[in-house]
C-alpha cells in the first residue's frame, strides 16, 4: 500500500507516486472533509510538461473508494486536498 495523504488538516498535494502496471484501488479517508474536495490526479511519464488530470470518479467530498481497472506502467498518481476550512485527518492510500 503507498500512501498519498496521511492524516492532513490542511489544503495540500501529495508527493508523486509512480506505479507499476496494472489495477489499484484507491481509498480516500477522514473524520472531517469540512467542505474540502479530495481529486486523485494521474499523468503519464510520456507527458514532458507532466500535466494531471482528474481520473474518472476520482473527486470525494466524504469517505469513498474508487478502482482503478488497469494503470499503465509508469503512471504517476497524486492527491489534493481543496476548498477545505478545518479538514481533520484526511487520509488516501492506494493499494495495488
Amino acid at each position: 500500500m503507498t500512501i498519498l495523504l496521511d492524516n492532513v488538516m490542511t489544503d495540500t498535494v501529495s508527493d508523486i507516486v509512480t506505479f507499476r502496471g496494472g489495477p489499484a484501488v484507491i481509498y480516500v479517508r477522514g473524520d472531517d472533509y469540512d467542505g474540502g474536495t479530495v481529486e486523485i490526479e494521474i499523468a503519464t511519464v510520456d507527458d514532458s510538461e507532466q500535466r494531471f488530470a482528474a481520473i474518472t470518479d476520482g473527486s470525494f467530498t466524504a469517505d469513498g473508494t474508487v478502482k482503478i481497472d488497469y494503470l499503465a506502467n509508469g503512471s504517476q498518481l497524486r492527491a489534493s486536498l481543496t476548498g477545505a476550512t478545518s479538514p481533520i485527518n484526511i487520509f488516501v492510500s492506494v493499494s495495488q
